[in-house]
């Protein structure tokens, strides 16, 4: 179960064992290279997401994160 909170409402979703088994086996798909995570190509391989248009701007997206953790996690080592 997973519990949410939106606009002062919880939300509580209902996600099953057989549901949590096929996301990963999907995710293992989408994760050719075994590295644990899906980067932009693998993610734009799926062609639901490929062929929409604010697909474009996920990878850009996900640089700006990287850049963001990378510039905190910077941070962090020089307070220490």
């Amino acid at each position: 179960m997973i519990l949410k909170m939106f606009k002062n409402t919880a939300i509580i979703y209902v996600i099953s064992q057989q549901e949590i088994v096929s996301l990963y086996k999907r995710f293992c798909q989408l994760d050719r290279n075994a590295k644990g995570f899906i980067s932009a190509d693998e993610f734009l391989s799926v062609p639901e997401f490929a062929m929409n248009p604010l697909s474009q701007l996920m990878p850009c997206s996900l640089y700006i994160m990287k850049c963001e953790k990378r510039l905190k996690r910077n941070m962090q080592e020089k307070k220490s």
